[in-house]
This record gives structure tokens, C-alpha cells and sequence, in this order.
């Protein structure tokens, strides 16, 4: 399953980037209920995992279970 990013959120992904890219370890990432947190946390996993880098997932509370399974399935086979 393929994900397409709206362009508010490759902006996010830019953002994210460069946060890091600026030294700061710890981002906090932030898009309203609907934004499509799940996707670009997806996005930015694979990119990171294509780079070699290590991924940390935080999830807490049943409404981040109830995700599709597909968008998970994606998740886990981009960074495998």
C-alpha cells in the first residue's frame, strides 16, 4: 500500500528534518486529529530506515491500535 503525502505534510517531514539536522534529538511533532500524524511518521521511518538509522515508536492509548491494519503492514515492511 502506497501513501501519498499532502503537501502541509511533506512540509512536516521538512521540518522534522532539518530539526535534527540542527542537532536537536528529541522533536516533538504535532497535526490536529485527521492531519495524518500516522502517515508521516511512516514516511519519516522509511526514510530513516533507508538511511540506516534506528526507529523509536511511541504509542499509547487504544487509538493508536485501531489504525488500519494496511497502514501498519506498510509501516513494518518499510522498515524491515
Amino acid at each position: 500500500m502506497k501513501f501519498t503525502l499532502q503537501p502541509y505534510q511533506h512540509d512536516a517531514v521538512e521540518r522534522v528534518r532539518l530539526a535534527f539536522m540542527a542537532g536537536h534529538r528529541s522533536v516533538l511533532f504535532v497535526l490536529p486529529t485527521g492531519g495524518g500524524k500516522t502517515v508521516v511518521f511512516s514516511h519519516i521511518a522509511q526514510q530513516a530506515a533507508a538511511r540506516g538509522n534506528r526507529i523509536a515508536g511511541w504509542c499509547t492509548g487504544s487509538s493508536c491500535w485501531s489504525r488500519p491494519p494496511a497502514l501498519w503492514r506498510h509501516w513494518a515492511s518499510s522498515t524491515a
